[in-house]
C-alpha cells in the first residue's frame, strides 16, 4: 500500500478494444475521473489498492 492515505489506485477499463490501465491518483482527481471519463463510457473503478511501481495517472496537471 502507498504511503500517502490520500492516493488510489484507479483502473480504466476502455469499451472499444477492452484496454485496462491501472494508475495512482489523489482521491479528488479520481472522483472527477469516475465523472468525466464515465461520460464518455470509460468504466472507471477507484480502489486503496495502490503500491510504488504504480504508475502515476498521465498529463495529472490537467485534471487537478
Amino acid at each position: 500500500m502507498s504511503e500517502s492515505s490520500n492516493e488510489v489506485r484507479v483502473r480504466l477499463r476502455y469499451p472499444e478494444g477492452g484496454a485496462v490501465l491501472d494508475y495512482r491518483v489523489s482521491r479528488a482527481i479520481a472522483d472527477r475521473l469516475v465523472r468525466e471519463l464515465g461520460r464518455h463510457g470509460v468504466h472507471v473503478t477507484v480502489d486503496d489498492d495502490t503500491h510504488d511501481k504504480l504508475a502515476s495517472f498521465p498529463h495529472i496537471e490537467m485534471w487537478g
